[in-house]
């Protein structure tokens, strides 16, 4: 096999067309992903006026700002929101016998993506290995240098920039102290950039696994 068909598009290709597998309703879906990223714009949009009101003079375009943000933020966020709560309370219901099949095939079809990759050359793998290894370490660096593993605190910055949002929205007027609007800012761009990186190094880590595995497969 020609080592120059070999990409990280084609390999991405080929995990896209895997099928799902009986619990497929666990993983989660592309249009929740873009949706959380909506609210989260939708939080800062709603927190800028706070923000702005600082250094200019109030004026009712602020007012209606915040509420535009509050609302994209509230209806971008319930569907992954309630949906999450569907799937828990069917995860919790069927029991471990589902998550089992699941697993049998998630381990078939990883199998399969192996013996297709063990057909390139070895250079050709352990190179893609180690640039996608220098990736995650690059990744890694930058997500460290811009929040010092912000991205493990996981949904909780979210929840306090969604407080911020709530005092400014229920609050009489939009002066809210300095001190809550900026680290709210902080928190919802956090998020937002913690969502993004958590997408991307669950799917470098596929790719460094499939492209180890199939090194060892040669191998043998």
């Amino acid at each position: 096999m020609d080592a120059k068909q070999f990409s990280f598009s084609e390999l991405e290709k080929k995990i896209a067309a895997m099928p799902e597998g009986p619990v497929a309703a666990l993983n989660r879906p592309r249009w929740q992903y873009w949706l959380d990223i909506g609210g989260g714009i939708g939080v800062i949009v709603g927190l800028l006026p706070s923000l702005l009101i600082q250094f200019l003079e109030p004026k009712s375009w602020m007012v209606t700002m915040t509420k535009a943000g509050f609302w994209m933020m509230v209806i971008l966020f319930a569907p992954g929101f309630f949906r999450g709560i569907i799937v828990l309370a069917l995860s919790i219901w069927r029991g471990r016998s589902e998550d089992n099949a699941q697993t049998d095939h998630d381990f078939s079809e990883f199998n399969r993506l192996q013996v297709w990759l063990a057909k390139f050359p070895k250079q050709t793998l352990e190179q893609h290995l180690r640039f996608i290894q220098a990736m995650q370490a690059r990744l890694l660096a930058k997500l460290s240098l811009i929040g010092g593993g912000f991205e493990r605190f996981g949904i909780l910055p979210l929840v306090l920039a969604i407080s911020v949002q709530m005092k400014a929205f229920t609050a009489d007027s939009l002066d809210l102290p300095i001190w809550q609007v900026v680290p709210g800012l902080f928190f919802a761009i956090g998020y937002l950039v913690g969502l993004r990186a958590s997408f991307v190094r669950v799917r470098m880590h596929l790719y460094e696994v499939v492209l180890a595995e199939a090194l060892e497969r040669r191998g043998k």
